[in-house]
């Protein structure tokens, strides 16, 4: 009998035991996931808190246009040149593939600061899933990733407990000078002939893109902004049929849409030589095209004003001697 009351002892304490350890785990996950959760859904945690970060160091109510979206925002404007040029005052916000929860979460950071005239947002992240997407495909785990933010977010442990790399550092304050102009040289002609063919197709938005979509435009009515849809010429992935899709949602919104696509002549892009990857993306000299272009757009059709001889937007030209770049 002894050894039966020993043995059932043993097994007690090893369920206890058992049950303090992920009692315990379990405060561990749910103080970890306080700490990574944001405030809103975001999917790319870590990228949209580089961006607000860098844009909250921006003197308060200085700029006047705010551009944002993916890949195509930072490759095809240039706010220097377009300060240069024009006198206005612009700031990219864009980042990698960057989906439309956190578009919405980096302009309601924006806002806190600034009090812009005008956002200009890149068409070409309304054709991907807009939100959180689940990245398991166990139920059960997906369902308890919800619950514990640390496994939704577990790569933000980068930014909340190590130090940024100094050559990553370098990097990040480099785009910060050039107010979020990444500036790319290479040159990979695109071959492909005429992309715009009429038609009456349309091709359907990312599940959750309306949504959004619909979020950021009642955030711009909200702080009486205007908001503008643009579409930089991009031949590898627009076409005709997303161009309707955008149009018909900006018409039925009363918002203006302009597609530079069909502006790309005006503009004098060549193909051989103006982008960097084969007509996905523009290049520098590209860049530079598109921005005269949309810069003496922005003039024409909106009341923005010239800074140049404002003392206080001097740090502009200082900015603009550092970036070495020339217009």
């Amino acid at each position: 009998m002894q050894d039966i009351s020993e043995e059932i002892m043993d097994r007690m304490k090893k369920i206890i035991g058992s049950i303090g350890f992920f009692s315990g785990l379990l405060a561990l996950l749910v103080g970890l996931s306080l700490m990574v959760a944001p405030n809103e859904e975001v999917y790319n945690i870590i990228d949209v808190e580089k961006k607000t970060s860098f844009f909250s160091k921006v003197p308060e109510d200085t700029i006047d246009v705010i551009i944002i979206g993916d890949s195509e925002s930072y490759s095809a404007f240039n706010p220097l040149q377009l300060w240069k040029e024009q006198g206005i005052t612009s700031y990219i916000c864009g980042t990698h593939a960057q989906r439309l929860c956190d578009t919405y979460s980096i302009l309601k950071s924006n806002l806190e600061t600034q009090s812009p005239e005008l956002i200009v947002l890149e068409t070409n992240c309304l054709f991907r899933y807009a939100g959180v997407k689940p990245e398991l495909t166990d139920k059960t785990l997906y369902e308890v990733s919800q619950q514990l933010a640390v496994f939704k977010y577990h790569n933000r442990w980068k930014q909340l407990f190590s130090l940024v790399d100094t050559t990553e550092q370098k990097k990040l304050a480099k785009e910060h000078l050039r107010k979020g102009f990444k500036l790319r040289t290479d040159i990979v002609p695109y071959t492909g002939g005429e992309w715009m063919k009429e038609s009456n197709k349309r091709k359907n938005f990312g599940e959750r893109a309306e949504e959004y979509l619909t979020k950021i435009h009642e955030l711009c009515e909200e702080n009486d902004i205007q908001l503008v849809l643009v579409t930089t010429p991009a031949p590898d992935n627009w076409t005709y049929a997303k161009h309707n899709s955008v149009n018909d949602w900006a018409q039925s919104n009363g918002v203006t849409y302009l597609d530079m696509n069909f502006e790309h002549e005006k503009m004098q892009i060549d193909w051989s030589k103006d982008t960097r990857d084969a007509g996905d993306h523009l290049n520098y000299i590209g860049a530079k095209k598109l921005t005269t272009y949309f810069g003496a757009y922005l003039k024409e059709n909106y009341s923005l004003t010239d800074h140049r001889q404002d003392e206080v937007y001097s740090s502009w030209d200082e900015d603009l001697k550092k970036s070495g770049m020339k217009f």
